[in-house]
């Protein structure tokens, strides 16, 4: 799995990552597996946590900065589920 973007931040998981691919404002993140690739931008970042939104899928995504497990909301950020378990690269 290599990005066809440069990657200036990286969080993987078991079966894919998570990867900065710009520093616009808002940043793009894409999310690769080994079958899709899908989008986010970058929303909100504080010490312990990057917020991404897919907004074509109504995914929250809060990514903790120092690895762990994300947590993801389908209801506009009204709850959280844990989902993966990231380290950063």
């Amino acid at each position: 799995m290599v990005s066809e973007h440069p990657i200036f931040e990286k969080y993987s998981y078991t079966d894919g990552y998570f990867a900065k691919v710009t520093t616009n404002i808002p940043a793009r993140w894409e999310e690769k597996t080994l079958y899709r690739v899908y989008h986010f931008d970058e929303i909100n970042r504080d010490e312990g946590f990057i917020l991404l939104k897919d907004a074509s899928r109504n995914i929250m995504l809060q990514v903790p900065v120092s690895g762990g497990y994300t947590s993801i909301s389908v209801d506009g950020s009204q709850s959280w589920l844990p989902f993966y378990q990231v380290w950063q690269e």
